[in-house]
């Protein structure tokens, strides 16, 4: 954030288009890489990016006194780095068995690679070489996590 401004990185281009957020309602007209709001920002604020036909959110942006009513959770991947093809281990910290939990992985060009659904405290799996980025959903409150496997 500077001056009252939030953006998102873009410098090579993947991005095609924006739509800015806050509170889950989009912000009418807020449809660029940044996001500048007269008089300051002071909330939540997540940015949806499309990329070769896919949509990403951002993880929350939250300016000044916001209310979170939602906690996120807390992951760890490990071993990260991993070798290619090698099981490691996803754990959510702070696991609630009644929660709703899923994992969706993505691989650097945005498509989907893998899905758990009804995530579990620990979840194990494996990925070929690549970078990855990982979401972990928990009744609808989303926490981001990267795997790099060598």
């Amino acid at each position: 954030m500077y001056h009252n401004t939030l953006c998102i990185d873009n410098k090579n281009g993947a991005y095609s288009s924006f739509q800015w957020t806050s509170g889950g309602s989009d912000i009418s007209g807020e449809t660029l890489q940044y996001l500048h709001i007269n008089g300051g920002l002071k909330g939540s604020y997540t940015v949806w990016a499309d990329m070769a036909g896919n949509r990403f959110e951002s993880c929350p942006f939250v300016v000044g006194n916001a209310p979170t009513s939602k906690k996120s959770s807390s992951v760890r991947v490990y071993p990260n780095p991993v070798t290619a093809n090698q099981e490691f281990t996803i754990e959510i910290l702070d696991y609630d068995p009644d929660a709703e939990s899923e994992i969706i992985i993505h691989n650097a060009s945005g498509s989907v690679v893998k899905t758990i659904l009804n995530a579990k405290q620990i979840n194990k799996l494996s990925l070929p070489t690549g970078n990855y980025a990982g979401a972990l959903l928990t009744n609808g409150v989303k926490t981001g996590f990267k795997i790099i496997v060598k």
